[in-house]
C-alpha cells in the first residue's frame, strides 16, 4: 500500500514505486492527446541537495526497513554504495515534476510509464519513482517525508526505493506551480555517460501531453477576433490564451476538477490569402484590398484553434478619412467621459466575471472597448471573461472606428480582479457552479 499524506491536513503528498525488469506500459493511439503548455519555476539547486541526504541514508547504520509483518529490520549497513547523480535522469525527473501538475500518479498523463524518459531496457534494467507534493515543501522535509523512519512496512515503499540495491543512480527535480512544490526522483541500474549541466533555478515554460479522456475542457481565446489593417501597414497577430479544465483522481481519491491557464500557446498563423494579407514574424501586413483568414494551429500538430478574418482597407493616408491623424477635422474625444468599473474586485476560483462599458459626449463612430494589455478583448462595452483561475487586469478605452485605442489614461478606467482560490473556496465554487450562475457582475 502507498502512502499518501493529505494534501489538505499535512499539506505533503508522497507516493513510491520501484518497477524492476519486466514493467511494462500502455501507450494511447496517436491523436488521443491534448498538448498543455504553461509556465513551471524550476529549483534544481535545492533538488540537487538531497543527494548527499540520500546517500548519508544508504551509508550509514539507519539503512534499513521494516520485514513484512513488521517482525524485524532488514538491515543493509555497509551494503550500499553511494547512489550517483545522473542529469540524464535529472531531465526526465524535470519533465515528470511538471506531469504531477495535470496527474499526481506514477503513470504519466498520456498513459506511458516514466522509463519512456529516458534509456531503459525492462528487461535487464530496474528503475524506480519517487513523487511527491506540498505547499512550501523543502528539500529537507520531502527527504525527511520519503525516509519514512518510523512507519511500518505497508507506509515504506519510499524507503525501500531509496535503499534498493539494485538502484545506483537518480536524478531530482522540483517544480512550483501556483504555490505548489512538486519534486520527483527518477532512479536506475546505471549511470548515463552525460556530463553535469547547470542547474535550472528559473521559470520555463513546458509541454505535457495529456490523454484526452482526463481534459473536461479545453477552451481557446483570441484577442481580436477580428483585424482591419490597411495596405502598407501591419499589425500584431493576434494573442492566443488558452484554459484547460481536466480531471485530476491523485491516485483513486474522489476526482475533483483542476485547471491550467497559458498565455503562452505555440500557434503557428497562416493565412489564405498572402497577396493581401501576409504574416511576417508576429506580425500581419496588409498587401492590397480585400479580405483573408488567418488560421491558427498548434505547432507541430494539425489541430485548428481558430480562424481569423482580415480587411485590408485603403492605405492610412486617405484625405476622406476621418480618423486620419493629420486631418484637422478628426473629432476632439478629450470631453468624452468612461462610465465602467475600476479598483480591485474580486471573484471566486472558476467564476467568470461581467463587465459593462459606456461613454458620454463621444463623436460619432467611436465606442467603447475592454483591453487586457494592448489587446483588445471585447467587441464593444459589454464584456465576460473566461473562468478565472488568475489576476486580470482589464482596461475600457475609447477607439476609432479602426479599432485603435484613442483615449488618455486620465479617461480611461482599469479594474484589477483577483481572484479567491483557497481549498475552500474552490470546494465551495464547485458546487455554486454546478447548480447556480457561473458569472459575476462587476460593478
Amino acid at each position: 500500500m502507498k502512502k499518501l499524506i493529505s494534501l489538505v491536513m499535512c499539506a505533503v503528498m508522497i507516493i513510491g514505486i520501484t518497477a524492476a525488469s519486466g514493467a511494462s506500459f500502455t501507450a494511447f493511439a496517436a491523436g488521443a492527446y491534448t498538448g498543455i503548455s504553461f509556465n513551471v519555476t524550476y529549483h534544481q539547486t535545492e533538488a540537487r541537495s538531497i543527494l548527499p541526504m540520500i546517500n548519508e541514508l544508504r551509508l550509514g547504520e539507519n539503512a534499513w526497513y521494516w520485514s513484512r509483518g513488521n517482525t524485524s529490520r532488514i538491515s543493509f549497513a555497509g551494503q550500499l554504495s553511494a547512489m550517483v547523480y545522473d542529469y540524464e535522469l535529472e531531465q526526465a525527473a524535470m519533465q515528470r515534476a511538471a506531469e504531477l501538475i495535470i496527474k499526481l500518479a506514477h503513470t504519466r498523463p498520456d498513459g506511458t510509464d516514466a522509463g519512456k524518459l529516458f534509456a531503459f531496457d525492462p528487461a535487464t534494467d530496474s528503475r524506480g519513482e519517487n513523487i511527491a507534493a506540498g505547499s512550501s515543501l523543502s528539500a529537507e522535509s520531502v527527504h525527511k517525508a520519503w525516509e519514512e523512519e518510523n512507519e511500518p512496512y505497508e507506509s515504506q515503499s519510499h524507503r525501500r526505493v531509496l535503499l534498493d540495491k539494485k538502484l545506483t543512480a537518480v536524478g531530482i527535480a522540483c517544480a512550483e506551480y501556483k504555490g505548489v512544490m512538486y519534486w520527483v526522483q527518477e532512479f536506475r541500474s546505471y549511470s548515463s555517460d552525460m556530463a553535469q549541466t547547470p542547474a535550472v533555478d528559473a521559470s520555463c515554460a513546458v509541454t505535457v501531453e495529456t490523454a484526452n479522456a482526463l481534459v473536461k475542457s479545453n477552451t481557446v481565446s483570441v484577442n481580436p477576433e477580428e483585424i482591419t489593417v490597411a495596405k502598407g501597414e501591419s499589425k500584431a497577430l493576434p494573442a492566443v490564451s488558452q484554459e484547460i479544465e481536466y480531471i485530476n483522481d491523485y491516485m483513486m481519491r474522489p476526482s475533483f476538477i483542476n485547471s491550467i491557464s497559458s498565455d503562452n500557446v505555440n500557434v503557428v498563423w497562416t493565412s489564405s490569402n498572402p497577396s493581401v494579407a501576409e504574416i511576417t514574424g508576429d506580425k500581419v501586413a496588409g498587401r492590397s484590398e480585400g479580405k483573408a483568414i488567418l488560421t491558427g494551429t498548434f505547432a507541430g500538430s494539425e489541430t485548428v484553434l481558430v480562424n481569423i478574418t482580415v480587411t485590408v482597407g485603403t492605405t492610412p493616408d486617405n484625405p476622406d478619412n476621418p480618423d486620419n491623424p493629420d486631418n484637422p477635422d478628426t473629432p476632439d474625444v478629450s470631453s468624452a467621459v468612461i462610465n465602467a468599473p475600476s479598483g480591485n474586485k474580486t471573484v471566486n476560483w472558476k467564476y467568470k466575471a461581467h463587465l459593462t462599458a459606456s461613454a458620454s459626449n463621444l463623436p460619432d463612430g467611436y465606442s467603447v472597448k475592454w483591453f487586457e494589455g494592448t489587446n483588445p478583448v471585447s467587441k464593444d462595452g459589454d464584456f465576460t471573461t473566461v473562468n478565472l483561475t488568475s489576476k486580470k487586469i482589464y482596461t475600457a478605452k475609447i477607439v476609432d472606428s479602426k479599432g485603435n485605442a484613442v483615449s488618455s489614461e486620465s479617461q480611461e478606467k482599469t479594474v484589477v480582479i483577483e481572484v479567491k482560490s483557497d481549498f475552500i473556496t474552490k470546494i465551495v465554487s464547485f458546487f455554486s457552479r454546478l447548480f447556480g450562475s457561473d458569472v459575476v457582475n462587476i460593478k
